[in-house]
Order: structure tokens, then sequence, then C-alpha cells
């Protein structure tokens, strides 16, 4: 009898002294990974306070030695509450990229209007919720797409601009052009004909007049693409 008790004390002993090695593991685990969910609380600026997100690792281990049946859920807590302080944070990254997308849009589409460029459609749009609001269900590519061709787009009407300032910015220096492409028209013998191809400086000076001035510069244009064409250049 008196061995078999102190067989039973011994093996007692080194039961508890597995526990005790166990829990020491455990939550020693338990505690690192506390203090690294604290130090991202930190980096991300997620503002949670109070025992539960501790920055002292000793905290944690003496919190689990003495709660080791609550530690699981306590760890699994804090990740969910990290996990929704990730998605606000790349909401409002996403939502900070949206307002800088739409409010250079909304400034193309007033350089659109004031240039009378006459592009049209939702792309040039002068409401700048409309494009934050398409922003926000779009990826990167289709927003540097939208964003390009708003730029080639001004690109060009500027060039028509410019195609007509350097002969006076107004309707005297477009009758005059125009009554120049006709000359040489004319003069290298393309034939070009119609209502586009006279000489008459009035005529074309009245056709600036009752026209927009992106028209006014269409029509410039594609003269000069018409001679280029005749003349193989």
């Amino acid at each position: 009898m008196k061995m078999l008790l102190v067989g039973l004390v011994c093996f007692g002993a080194v039961a508890n002294g597995a526990f005790a090695q166990d829990m020491r593991e455990r939550c020693g685990a338990y505690a690192e990974e506390a203090a690294k969910q604290e130090a991202q609380n930190r980096t991300q600026a997620c503002g949670f306070e109070g025992p539960r997100w501790s920055i002292a690792a000793s905290s944690h281990l003496a919190w689990c030695q003495t709660f080791p049946q609550l530690a699981v859920s306590e760890q699994r807590e804090r990740a969910k509450l990290l996990q929704r302080c990730t998605q606000g944070a790349r909401e409002g990254a996403r939502k900070a990229a949206c307002d800088h997308y739409a409010a250079i849009a909304e400034a193309q589409a007033a350089s659109n209007a004031k240039a009378a460029c006459e592009f049209s459609g939702p792309r040039w749009s002068v409401g700048r919720d409309i494009h934050f609001n398409w922003c926000m269900t779009q990826r990167p590519g289709p927003l540097d797409e939208e964003m390009t061709a708003r730029e080639r787009g001004l690109s060009l009407c500027f060039a028509y601009i410019n195609d007509y300032s350097d002969y006076g910015g107004d309707c005297d220096g477009v009758a005059r052009r125009s009554v120049q492409q006709n000359e040489t028209n004319n003069v290298q013998r393309c034939g070009l004909q119609g209502r586009d191809w006279i000489s008459d400086y009035q005529t074309h000076k009245r056709y600036c007049e009752e026209s927009l001035p992106g028209v006014r510069l269409d029509g410039l244009r594609n003269r000069q693409r018409q001679l280029q064409a005749c003349s193989g250049n």
C-alpha cells in the first residue's frame, strides 16, 4: 500500500509539472501574439485601448495563466477587431483616391466646357459626385484609361484652338486662314470643292461667327488634312 501511495504521489508530481510546462508554453505564445496584435493596433492607428491592448507581454502572460480557458477567445476577438480596422483603413484610402480622381475629372470636364470642345457623355460630366461614385466601383485600370482619354481629348481640342490662335484667335483670323487654304487648293489643283472651299473672306467670317469654337477649328483642321492628302505629305 505504501509503495502504491508513493507511486501515485510521484505520478501526480510529474503530471502537474507537465501541465505547468504546457501552460507556460501556451501562455508564452499567447502573450507574444497579443503583443504583436497591440503593435498592429498602434501602427494602423486603430485606437483600441484597455487591458486587452496592453503593450506589455508580461501582462498578457499573467492574464493567460489566470484565465487559460479564455485565451483562445480573447485572441480571436483582438484579431476580429484588427480586421475591421484594416478594412476601414483600406476603405478610407480608396475614398481618398477616388476623391482625388473626381477632382481631376471635374477640372477636365470644366476645361472641356470652357474651351467649347464639345466632348459629351458621362466621361465629361461636370458633377464631381458622378465621377466619385463611378470610381468607387472600379479598379485602377479603368480609372487610368478614363483620365488618359480626357487628357488626349483636351490636347486635341487645345491643338485646334492653337491652330487658329496663330491667325488672330478670332473669326477674322479663321476667315483669313480659310481663304489661304482655298488658295493652296487652287494652286495645287487639288480640285476640292464645296461650301468649305471658297475664297470669299466675308462668307468664311460669317460661318465662323455663327459657329461654336470647336466647329470653327474642325473646319480648319479638316481642310488642312485634305490639303496634305492632296500634296502627298
